[in-house]
């Protein structure tokens, strides 16, 4: 990751706008404007998902474009030259991380902006360290380091079954009861996902350009003739897809606020 000092406070970051930037008034009628929200008396905290691709599908310019959105959007509200949040919101922000598990848990050293495997080696100097995440997590990981370094608080969704799907397996401790019937539900990438759907206040999806394989990143499906297409349901046209677009259309049928950033 590279060093925070060189993450400054720029905008030009060559997004490419979604329809969803521009239909946030037909999705969140609830919304007063475009940074002020209303989420009840007894609403104490924003809850902000930060989700998308895993950190195979970047390039080092793209991961370079990533962490610094995350970090303008987490230290000063900017969402591209957009004031995003108000200063309540600001300081009230828990970030929601979906601890995508590709690749190896490690801790992230700030001093040494790099991952090391035992922070006890390094006992005595004063350095700082993440909590673990997984070294190729991507987006996932970026915005769990980020919010650890500016002291925001964080609510991990972990997919303890690394599958789609939810595992059902037998503890160890029952194992040695041939008569027991107990088993223990690990949650998939779509149980975690949906969790992270109905809990989040805002998401934000970071996808790289061109990233959806249903489409080749063309956004078109073509059937027959090469004439004949249609949007591709899973990017829905714009290219990019990854689990976090499933989180963010699900979040987006709750009629939370959702946005979907391309990353060039």
């Amino acid at each position: 990751m590279s060093t925070l000092k060189e993450v400054a406070k720029e905008v030009d970051y060559n997004l490419k706008p979604t329809e969803e930037q521009e239909l946030q008034k037909e999705y969140f009628p609830h919304s007063r404007d475009a940074t002020s929200r209303f989420f009840g008396k007894n609403n104490k905290v924003l809850k902000v998902a930060i989700i998308g691709a895993d950190g195979r599908k970047w390039t080092k310019k793209q991961k370079l474009k990533v962490k610094k959105w995350i970090y303008n959007l987490l230290a000063y509200g900017i969402e591209g030259n957009i004031n995003r949040f108000t200063e309540w919101e600001r300081e009230n922000i828990i970030v929601l991380s979906g601890h995508c598990p590709v690749g190896k848990e490690r801790y992230w050293c700030y001093e040494l902006e790099r991952f090391v495997d035992e922070p006890n080696d390094y006992a005595g100097k004063g350095y700082q360290f993440s909590p673990k995440v997984f070294d190729q997590g991507g987006v996932d990981t970026w915005a769990e380091i980020i919010a650890t370094k500016l002291g925001i608080k964080t609510e991990i969704y972990p997919a303890p079954a690394k599958a789609w799907l939810d595992k059902r397996v037998v503890p160890a401790e029952v194992k040695f009861f041939p008569t027991s019937t107990a088993t223990l539900t690990l949650d998939g990438y779509r149980s975690r996902n949906l969790k992270i759907a109905n809990v989040c206040n805002i998401i934000y999806d970071i996808e790289p350009a061109g990233s959806c394989k249903r489409c080749n990143g063309t956004g078109k499906r073509h059937f027959g003739k090469e004439s004949m297409s249609v949007n591709c349901q899973y990017c829905e046209g714009d290219g990019s897809y990854s689990g976090g677009t499933f989180t963010y259309k699900e979040a987006r049928k709750r009629r939370k606020e959702v946005h979907k950033v391309i990353i060039e």
